[in-house]
């Protein structure tokens, strides 16, 4: 695996699939799971998570809870599918997804690291993806905890909200005399629960400055 989340720091965000998809099905298409949805969250995801002129995104581990095909990385290829998350599905799934889950080691990563977003229901008729994952035994923190607005929950606004939050939050200049700016109005904005996070950050990309300073004198 070489992109694997327990050798480093980054943050893990996991996504809900969506109906709105590209394509239509027996295309005989493959598409990268982040770029298959087209609804809006995805659509905020994508134009927040892309470099731009003064900007480039922090990396981080994107995964996606499918209903067809459980617990996937952003970059793996699928094709168009047709299937809905119902609460029964989600049960059904469960074992898929234990086995999933440690395939990809988060069940060895911190729980603080790991942020999901999508749908969040209720006590009495919680999002079947919510189900799914905490049925699986993956700790995590919904994004719309992090970034909390009064009196809602999980809906699709309050996580494109939380999401935009997020995206911006670990980005990084690309103009390095302006990083040490950068890197402290970031403190600034993070919340608690962020804040180890982005100081972790900070400690992993001084090291390898001063790598490259050494490599580059010797």
């Amino acid at each position: 695996m070489t992109d694997d989340p327990r050798r480093d720091s980054k943050p893990v965000l996991i996504i809900q699939c969506g109906g709105a998809k590209q394509g239509a099905p027996n295309d005989g298409k493959q598409y990268p799971a982040s770029e298959l949805y087209t609804g809006s969250l995805w659509n905020t995801y994508r134009a927040n998570n892309k470099p731009d002129l003064n900007f480039k995104p922090e990396p981080h581990h994107l995964y996606i809870i499918s209903a067809k095909y459980g617990l996937i990385r952003g970059d793996d290829r699928i094709p168009h599918y047709n299937e809905r998350m119902t609460l029964q599905r989600a049960k059904g799934m469960r074992h898929k997804l234990r086995t999933q889950i440690g395939q990809e080691g988060l069940d060895q990563v911190d729980p603080e690291r790991i942020f999901y977003v999508g749908g969040i229901g209720s006590k009495e008729k919680p999002s079947p993806y919510l189900t799914a994952l905490r049925g699986a035994g993956l700790s995590f923190t919904p994004l719309t905890e992090v970034y909390k607005e009064p009196g809602k929950r999980g809906g699709v606004g309050v996580n494109i909200s939380a999401l935009k939050k997020f995206l911006q939050l670990y980005r990084r200049c690309v103009d390095e005399a302006l990083y040490r700016r950068c890197v402290d109005e970031a403190i600034l904005r993070a919340t608690k629960a962020d804040r180890q996070v982005l100081t972790q950050q900070i400690a992993i990309e001084n090291r390898r400055a001063d790598l490259d300073f050494t490599e580059g004198i010797a």
